[in-house]
């Protein structure tokens, strides 16, 4: 009888395994700019597709981009504690 073993075996097959040339480029998915782009637009093109998208410019105007720096949250938040990637920790 030979040797079974599911852990060579998984070795094998992701060294041995065909990869599609796509799932190794870097920038494959499609950009589109906020500014240029409707609901109706995004909906037929992307969400109803299940298609993912990469929506470039889409915070600019958000007011917490120039709010929200460390200081603020700092001061706004130092006192409480935040679990992140299963760590506490806290602002200050």
């Amino acid at each position: 009888t030979g040797v079974v073993s599911d852990l060579l075996f998984h070795s094998w097959m992701c060294k041995t395994a065909a990869l599609k040339p796509e799932w190794s480029e870097r920038d494959n998915l499609a950009r589109c700019s906020y500014e240029h782009m409707s609901v109706a637009d995004f909906v037929q093109s992307f969400e109803a597709k299940n298609r993912p998208v990469i929506i470039e410019n889409g915070m600019d105007t958000w007011g917490a981009m120039k709010k929200w720096n460390l200081d603020y949250l700092r001061n706004s938040y130092g006192k409480f504690e935040f679990v992140v990637g299963g760590y506490r920790m806290r602002l200050d």
